[in-house]
C-alpha cells in the first residue's frame, strides 16, 4: 500500500486543501455523526458539468471490427461529443459533456460488449451507509446513481467488505483526485486509497 494514501481526512473537512474550495460550502462538517439531522438531496449537485475528455484501456479490444462495433455503440450515449476506439493501443477515447453523459454510461456500455475497463480500482473507507444517508438524506440507489455520476467514475461495488470500492480514470489534462471527484457528487469526509482488486471480467 502507498506510504501516502490519497485522502482527505475529517480534522481537514474545513478547507485546508485548495481543491475543496469548490465544494467546502456543501460539506456535512457540522453535522453530529449521530445525529438524525438530514439534508434533503435537492440541495446537492453532482458537480459534473462542461465538456470533459476521458481515456481509458479496455480488456479484449484488439482488432478493428470490434473498434468499430464499440465506437458504434457509443455514438448513441447522448452527451457525447467525439469517440476513438482503437485496436492497435486497445484504449477508448472520448469527449463527453457531462450535462447529458457520463464516463459510466461509456463503460456500462463497453463492458456489455466484453470490452472491460483496466482502469484502476479505488475503496473509499469504512463507510458506515446508515450514517452516509442520515447525513445527505439519500438513498441507496441515490447514492449508488450519484456516485455513477461523478466525475472520471467508471464503477460502483457498495458491497465490498471495505468500504466502497470505485474504478475511476482522471479527466484528460485536468488535475482530479477521486476523493475531490466523490465529494463534488456527494458531500462527505471521502477517505480514499487504491484497492487491489481481483474481479472477473464480463469477457471471462
Amino acid at each position: 500500500m502507498d506510504e501516502n494514501p490519497i485522502f482527505f481526512d475529517e480534522e481537514e473537512e474545513g478547507g485546508q486543501h485548495e481543491e475543496e474550495e469548490v465544494i467546502s460550502a456543501t460539506l456535512l462538517d457540522d453535522i453530529p455523526p449521530n445525529s438524525d439531522i438530514s439534508e434533503s438531496p435537492e440541495v446537492f449537485s453532482t458537480g459534473a458539468a462542461g465538456v470533459r475528455q476521458f481515456q481509458w484501456e479496455l480488456h479484449g479490444m484488439d482488432c478493428p471490427d470490434c473498434a468499430s462495433t464499440a465506437k458504434k455503440a457509443l455514438s448513441r450515449i447522448k452527451g457525447l461529443q467525439s469517440c476513438e476506439v482503437s485496436a492497435t493501443s486497445g484504449r477508448v477515447e472520448l469527449t463527453l459533456n457531462l450535462e447529458r453523459a457520463n464516463a459510466a454510461q461509456a463503460n456500462a456500455m463497453l463492458s456489455s460488449l466484453g470490452y472491460a475497463s483496466k482502469a484502476e480500482w479505488y475503496i473509499a473507507e469504512n463507510i458506515d451507509m446508515g450514517r452516509l444517508r442520515r447525513k445527505t438524506g439519500f438513498s441507496r440507489q441515490d447514492i449508488n446513481r450519484r456516485l455513477r455520476e461523478a466525475e472520471g467514475v467508471l464503477e460502483v461495488d457498495l458491497n465490498h467488505s471495505a468500504g466502497i470500492a470505485f474504478q475511476w480514470v482522471s479527466p484528460t489534462g485536468e488535475n482530479l483526485r477521486p476523493e475531490i471527484s466523490l465529494s463534488r457528487s456527494i458531500p462527505y469526509p471521502w477517505k480514499v486509497q487504491p484497492l487491489d482488486m481481483q474481479r472477473l471480467r464480463p469477457d471471462q
